[in-house]
């Protein structure tokens, strides 16, 4: 049982490594706004005894910023297509993502999603809020929309915590007296 045990770690640990430290644009864009807000930011984040990495990960708060591109939902192709490009806009936030909050049209046609989350992402959600960790998510729909680094930053800071912004703040404050 023990080597199976190291098997299987092994094959658990050179997973983790593949898919680890290939950030996109899209997330390097949301961790510098993060960052912007005075927050400790961590890039791929490793949680190895879950199995799974982390697009950004503030550790002082234990919280996971999820950045979900367009390999992250099911939607017919052409309509993904068209979502990239910007032409459409979803009418709904994903069903099953229920810690995502909604912005502006989108909370008016919440049950009747038209893009759901894949079931790779849907089981590494799972897998992490199952082990202790907050988790926000942060879809590619929603943030594109958003404009400039002003409007990208109020957006996060309604997704944040108040706990967090605030230790944020104080963090400021003392670097600013110093």
């Amino acid at each position: 049982l023990d080597e199976a045990e190291a098997f299987v770690a092994e094959c658990m640990r050179r997973s983790i490594a593949d898919c680890a430290g290939k950030p996109s644009r899209l997330q390097a864009d949301v961790a510098s706004v993060v960052a912007g807000l005075g927050l400790d930011v961590t890039e791929e984040h490793v949680f190895e005894d879950l199995g799974f990495s982390v697009d950004i990960y503030l550790e002082d708060h234990n919280l996971a910023i999820e950045v979900d591109g367009p390999n992250h939902f099911l939607v017919p192709t052409r309509r993904l297509a068209r979502l990239c490009r910007g032409d459409d806009e979803p009418s709904v936030v994903p069903a099953a993502n229920v810690f995502l909050p909604p912005l502006g049209r989108l909370e008016r046609a919440i049950k009747a999603a038209d893009l759901h989350i894949s079931g790779g992402t849907f089981l590494k959600v799972r897998t992490l809020i199952n082990g202790g960790v907050r988790l926000v998510s942060i879809p590619f729909y929603v943030w594109n929309k958003l404009g400039d680094d002003a409007a990208k930053a109020s957006y996060l800071a309604d997704l944040l915590d108040d706990d967090v912004l605030a230790a944020a703040a104080a963090a400021a404050a003392a670097a600013a007296a110093a």
